[in-house]
């Protein structure tokens, strides 16, 4: 299998490529035949289902964009799938990811890599400090990973990040942009390889994938956009959003909790957060005696009460009394335990 691309950009050349021009004369109009074709036919030689290498992350043929904010745990996120291609494990303890071949073409080197393949036996590695010393170009890293393809069928490529890789200094320049990632279509879907972009966001941050740097067509090309965000969560520093949106799936939104010990992401448990984070709540709240007033709870949390107030009432986890108080009424609240600890219930 050749992979023709040109020097700079990884690009086929110019003058192959679509685009307008002087319209042609009769006798050199292309037969439709050439170019255009019936559904069925167009269908028959692609698969009936997405083929996923980690739904709703990657798929054999298609180009991802794994953004997120400078040291904000793109390289761990994606160090995590490559562990999870070699054992087995479910991606984030929810996907089921395909095993096989893995190669990351990572623009860190030494220790920093090593620290995060630890343990690692079959990921392929290529590093800029490699490709530097061999002056490969763009278009040469990508023909490389093409015949890497040929004796790694199935492969998961991961490129961090795509603007040192593809040398692109104004990432605002849509042309250059799009040839880069044109090329690195092109090559995904003529090897079938699923490939990771790895890319930065801008630190303005932004909704729906604005916030990912650069041209727009950054967000316009790529199969799958997947963004890591902060929470904005002080009480939890190590947890990340990761909104998932693409041409073949729904858009969604995970919480994902990163464990420092295990150094590996998971979904964040938000139904035993939200149990431990009421049980915190409602300590200093009595169980029997006077209740508290609204000024006591909002002296004990800190905060205006209210809404807790009424979510707590919901969940049966607050008892609230109207009580006289000379000529005058004032709420007051008793803490109830969970229901698994009333009488009766199991």
């Amino acid at each position: 299998m050749s992979h023709a691309f040109d020097d700079d950009l990884g690009i086929a050349p110019a003058d192959h490529e679509p685009g307008p021009g002087p319209l042609p004369l009769e006798d050199d109009l292309p037969d439709p035949a050439d170019f255009i074709t019936n559904v069925e036919e167009y269908t028959a030689d692609v698969p009936v289902t997405v083929p996923w290498v980690c739904s709703p992350i990657a798929y054999s043929g298609g180009v991802s964009m794994l953004a997120g904010p400078a040291k904000g745990g793109k390289s761990s996120l994606a160090a995590n799938l490559q562990r999870c291609r070699e054992t087995g494990g479910r991606f984030l303890g929810t996907w089921d990811v395909a095993t096989g071949p893995t190669l990351l073409v990572t623009e860190e080197g030494g220790v920093a890599v090593v620290y995060k393949t630890d343990g690692l036996h079959r990921l392929d590695i290529l590093d800029r400090r490699t490709a530097l010393e061999g002056r490969l170009t763009f278009a040469q890293t990508l023909a490389l990973i093409g015949r890497w393809s040929e004796t790694h069928s199935g492969g998961l490529v991961f490129i961090d990040t795509l603007a040192i890789w593809a040398g692109i200094e104004d990432e605002n320049d849509a042309a250059k942009v799009t040839a880069a990632l044109g090329a690195v279509m092109a090559l995904a879907q003529s090897t079938g390889l699923a490939i990771i972009l790895v890319h930065h966001t801008r630190k303005g941050g932004g909704d729906h994938g604005e916030a990912i740097r650069g041209s727009g067509a950054m967000l316009g090309t790529v199969d799958i956009a997947l963004e890591l965000t902060y929470t904005g969560d002080e009480r939890y520093p190590d947890e990340r959003y990761l909104t998932v949106q693409g041409r073949v799936i729904l858009p969604e939104r995970y919480r994902l909790s990163f464990d420092r010990l295990s150094k590996t992401y998971g979904m964040a448990d938000m139904e035993a957060r939200d149990a431990a984070e009421t049980d915190d709540d409602l300590a200093g709240v009595a169980l029997d005696g006077p209740g508290m007033t609204t000024v006591d709870l909002r002296n004990l949390w800190g905060k205006d009460p209210r809404r807790q107030i009424e979510k707590y009432i919901r969940a049966r986890r607050l008892r609230v009394e109207s009580a006289s108080e000379g000529r005058s009424h004032a709420l007051r609240y008793w803490r109830l335990p969970p229901r698994s600890l009333w009488s009766g219930e199991p």
